[in-house]
């Protein structure tokens, strides 16, 4: 059995989700375990393709190589807030079109 928890996106800030995902996944472990499962655990730090494709974008339009070495992860964090700020709008449209979609063909 391979119990699967947490799994933070690295380009985000850690938040109670995680926690409790994290707490949830070590409890449904034991259980498993107690049971006689062979349990592997696992905290995948996922999420890596998209947040790092907007964040070499970002890189590009405000990334600094001076601040990069002075302070590499807040410099990479302020440049994924702002390019996320630009590319907002056109992640709700999407959603918008998403739940549009769905709506037709649930009739």
């Amino acid at each position: 059995m391979i119990v699967e928890f947490s799994s933070p996106n690295i380009a985000k800030p850690f938040h109670a989700g995680h926690l409790r995902s994290t707490i949830i996944g070590g409890f449904l472990a034991n259980l498993y375990e107690k049971a006689g499962w062979d349990v592997t655990r696992m905290n995948y730090l996922g999420d890596w393709g998209k947040q790092y494709g907007i964040l070499a974008i970002g890189f590009d339009k405000f990334g600094n190589e001076e601040e990069l070495v002075k302070n590499p992860i807040a410099h990479l964090y302020d440049v994924y807030v702002k390019i996320s700020a630009i590319v907002k709008p056109e992640q709700d449209k999407i959603k918008e079109y998403r739940t549009k979609i769905r709506e037709m063909t649930v009739r």
